[in-house]
């Protein structure tokens, strides 16, 4: 079994959800008493809160890439959150460690369901940036997201003040919902909940008949099939691409 190194805290509510699920999926596979062996390195949210949001993304990823360099010696690495990904081309230059990509995995996915254009909601900054949306359509994959401020400022605020405080409420599910059936009517066959405290939230039964990518839970088992020697980081690279 490989040495999974996890880089949490953006949130901690994920964090616990990434830890619970390789656990739980490990031993399901293994059975008896076998586990996942993790080494985890958690941020604190509000020092890298503090950075993000004045604009310092270049602080924000080195926070998250010493992070990494503290459990270096793991076979392999996985960031437990869709915004944390802005450190991603850092860590792979910093460091020898493979880090396996939330967006490889989740555009898998994608093309293995025969779809080839989805929505994507998440974080304001990785709906209005593209180091995620890119990632997925490096895959030949054709990505939509939120146009509208309004609709940007709604989601960004659910998830700040509701989802990483580990609450979810029915107003919040409707802010979702809304934004969600938007881009149902642009064209989307399937959403990507690409931050990975919405699936805490927003559920399959939700939006009936339009597919659901959890990029968390599918990262989670993709972590698990490369700890179990099931597959390796780089059989989850857009064709062509060596690691960024």
């Amino acid at each position: 079994m490989l040495l999974c190194g996890l880089i949490g805290g953006i949130s901690y509510v994920s964090t616990i959800d990434y830890y619970q699920q390789i656990n739980y999926q490990v031993n399901k596979r293994l059975g008896g008493l076998n586990s996942s062996k993790i080494a985890l390195a958690s941020l604190n949210l509000a020092e890298y809160a503090q950075l993000f949001h004045s604009g310092d993304l270049e602080a924000s990823s080195t926070l998250i890439t010493k992070a990494a360099q503290s459990i270096d010696h793991s076979d392999f690495l996985a960031i437990c959150s869709n915004t944390g990904h802005i450190a991603y081309e850092m860590i792979s230059e910093t460091l020898s460690t493979p880090v396996l990509h939330i967006a490889d995995c989740t555009a898998l996915r994608i093309l293995a369901n025969n779809q080839t254009k989805v929505g994507f909601i998440g974080t304001r900054f990785t709906m209005k940036e593209t180091y995620l949306t890119d990632r997925i359509r490096a895959h030949g994959i054709q990505v939509l997201v939120p146009q509208s401020q309004q609709d940007l400022s709604d989601v960004q605020t659910v998830i700040e003040e509701k989802l990483s405080l580990n609450i979810f409420d029915q107003e919040s599910k409707q802010v979702m919902l809304t934004v969600i059936q938007k881009l149902i009517q642009e064209g989307a066959e399937g959403i990507v909940l690409g931050c990975t405290e919405i699936p805490l939230l927003i559920k399959p039964g939700d939006v009936p008949n339009i597919p659901l990518y959890d990029s968390a839970s599918i990262h989670i088992a993709a972590a698990v099939d490369v700890q179990l020697g099931c597959k390796k980081v780089t059989d989850f690279y857009p064709s062509g691409s060596c690691s960024c």
